[in-house]
């Protein structure tokens, strides 16, 4: 056997495809959902992409918040303000991305106007304007049972007509604000009666 044939040799073309995982990134958004002090908040922070098997941590909360490892935001506010917390996610491989977020913790909500109202007489005109304050205005006021007879409350908190009867009567009244948190107190009013025509002989 001459060397020509020791020589023979063979070729293929092979192809390898290399994929890489999304970036690892939240897919919450800022700015979170506002927040009330005293009020009761949950909201729930979500990352995609990387490694799945996230873990969520935080820095710079607003007080009375804290953020578990499954990415639940939760908490009571304790102090008004406007908060811009540090989130970190850290996926399966340890590759993590950190963001800052934005979040509103409002003052709570009141009324200004309290209760006894400004009495009146019956069977005349009559006009009170209700005020709150805390939360996000525009406020809406709405009386929640039956409100003294003859007398309507509209949204922007303004009570008026003419009383029908006499007596006192107390109703409820709701103050919302314009992120939907709301809160209740009872209220009370009284009409006299109008004082006797002079008679003249």
């Amino acid at each position: 056997m001459d060397d020509a044939q020791l020589d023979s040799s063979a070729s293929r073309t092979l192809s390898i495809t290399i994929t890489t995982s999304p970036v690892l990134t939240f897919s919450t958004t800022s700015p979170l959902p506002s927040a009330m002090v005293g009020v009761s908040y949950t909201t729930n922070i979500f990352a995609s992409g990387g490694s799945p098997g996230y873990t969520f941590s935080g820095t710079a909360l607003p007080p009375g918040l804290t953020i578990t490892a499954t990415g639940l935001l939760f908490g009571t506010p304790t102090a008004a303000g406007v908060y811009f917390p540090v989130l970190t996610v850290v996926d399966q491989q340890q590759a993590s991305v950190s963001t800052t977020f934005q979040i509103t913790v409002t003052p709570p909500l009141s009324f200004v106007t309290t209760s006894p109202l400004p009495s009146g007489t019956a069977t005349g005109a009559y006009s009170q304007t209700f005020l709150g304050s805390g939360g996000s205005v525009p406020y809406t006021f709405t009386i929640t049972d039956t409100g003294p007879p003859g007398l309507t409350m509209s949204p922007a908190g303004i009570l008026n007509g003419t009383p029908t009867a006499v007596g006192t009567f107390t109703f409820t009244v709701q103050l919302t604000d314009r992120l939907n948190f709301s809160i209740s107190a009872k209220f009370q009013v009284t009409f006299a009666a109008p004082a006797p025509l002079l008679q003249f002989s």
